[in-house]
């Protein structure tokens, strides 16, 4: 009984490393029809997805900055645009992991954009 004891400890240890090492790891995951059933419970909150990527679409701002955007869907079909900035590092049809913020109306400029992600990390999933 006493051998249990220390490998029960490793396993705590380990666990609560790998939680502060990725964060993603620590938060629950989110459900895309979830969001979509009731974006009002979702507005401006942290979420963390995973889904296939799809209708990727690179672009470059007036300013000079790219970004892109891209839909994602789970495995009901059910999916979210997301926006993120800089270049994509991932391609359609890959399996990724998005940790970002959930929008259910955003302004940016004369645009209004619906049930948006703006992503702070995108994680390409084997």
């Amino acid at each position: 009984m006493r051998r249990a004891r220390p490998f029960f400890r490793i396993l705590v240890c380990a666990a609560v490393l790998v939680a502060l090492l990725d964060p993603a790891l620590a938060l629950a995951r989110d459900r895309i029809g979830d969001i979509l059933a009731r974006p009002e419970t979702f507005d401006r909150r942290e979420v963390v997805l995973i889904g296939k990527a799809s209708a990727l679409d690179p672009r470059r701002s007036r300013r000079g900055n790219d970004y892109f955007t891209f839909r994602l869907a789970d495995e009901t079909g059910a999916s979210l645009k997301v926006f993120s900035w800089g270049k994509p590092a991932m391609a359609p049809g890959d399996r990724v992991e998005v940790q970002g913020r959930f929008q259910k109306e955003r302004r940016g400029g004369r645009y209004t954009f619906t049930n948006e992600v703006e992503a702070v990390r995108i994680r390409k999933l084997p």
